[in-house]
């Protein structure tokens, strides 16, 4: 039997403590990797809105380029509709001092477009330049009504060049007055006096 004043010893602590330290070590390292794991899953989650956000402008960028596409092709139809009428209808006809003129200012000046082959001939007077190369018919030709319209499109689409027109005059030695060549087919005189407009 043991001796009732006899020492009696606690148990150690020190194992417990470390185990209780471990333990809670543990259960400290295991929470914070449980936050990290749901801040991950958070980011995840907002990583994969935003991809799904992106996905849906994606989409719709895509249905608006198709959509584009689409209007554009309808635009080409279109034009080359309005190219086909716009065919059919007759270019204009000029004389022949414009069609010269157009066809000068586009091989040797530095061409500006028709406005500058217009401006030249208005300052025909401004320029020694302008007086040699701008014929004056042209500046009368330009002053009249609608003549302006009809230039600007000869010298967009083209032009048809207007015929001269022979003045009809009689022959001197049959008198016969339907000669409108150079060669009277009734007395075979050669008409050398048949005026060109």
């Amino acid at each position: 039997m043991t001796n009732a004043f006899e020492e009696i010893y606690a148990p150690a602590t020190e194992p417990v403590t470390i185990a209780n330290n471990a333990n809670q070590a543990l259960y400290k390292n295991h929470r914070q990797w449980r936050e990290y794991a749901q801040a991950l899953k958070e980011q995840n989650d907002e990583l994969k809105a935003i991809a799904l956000a992106h996905e849906e402008v994606y989409q719709e960028l895509l249905d608006k380029n198709e959509q584009l596409i689409d209007d554009r092709l309808k635009m080409l139809k279109e034009i080359e509709v309005l190219r086909s009428q716009f065919k059919q209808q007759a270019l204009p006809i000029v004389p022949q001092f414009a069609a010269d003129w157009i066809e000068y200012h586009k091989a040797n000046v530095e061409d500006e477009g028709v406005y500058d082959a217009m401006s030249r001939v208005w300052r025909r007077s401004d320029s020694v330049w302008n007086k040699k190369h701008v014929p004056e018919q042209m500046e009368d030709w330009l002053g009249e009504n609608e003549n302006e319209n009809e230039f600007c499109l000869a010298y967009v689409l083209g032009y048809t060049v207007e015929e001269p027109k022979a003045l009809v005059s009689p022959c001197p030695i049959c008198g016969y007055e339907g000669v409108e060549s150079n060669f009277c087919s009734i007395c075979g005189h050669k008409n050398e006096y048949v005026e060109v407009e």
